[in-house]
């Protein structure tokens, strides 16, 4: 039992402010490292109740020159809803940018 006293973070509490479906590789790698892992969710990814702004963006693609995604949630969402209008990815001409590589992957 030992050999975890020497592990780096043994003895540190670490809290993550974030859903356990983003967090399970860190929560993973930090208690690989000795650390007591907390998962606190601080906010929740849902689609919108009025998709009305979402749609707006879609019904404007043409206009459009950049759509910035910020997480994989809204990147899920947003492509969801362009396919549940009867378009897909092709149907937007301009540029895509993500922050993050949660984002990006998805």
């Amino acid at each position: 039992i030992s050999w975890m006293e020497r592990q780096p973070l043994f003895g540190k509490n670490v809290i993550l402010l974030r859903s356990m479906d983003s967090s399970a590789s860190l929560v993973r790698r930090l208690d690989d490292l000795g650390a007591m892992t907390w998962v606190e969710p601080i906010m929740t990814f849902a689609p919108p109740e009025d998709w009305s702004s979402i749609d707006d963006v879609i019904d404007h693609f043409d206009d459009i020159d950049w759509l910035v995604f910020v997480s994989r949630p809204g990147v899920r969402h947003f492509w969801q809803r362009v396919w549940e209008r009867g378009l897909d990815a092709r149907s937007y001409r301009g540029k895509i940018a993500s922050v993050g590589p949660g984002s990006t992957e998805e």
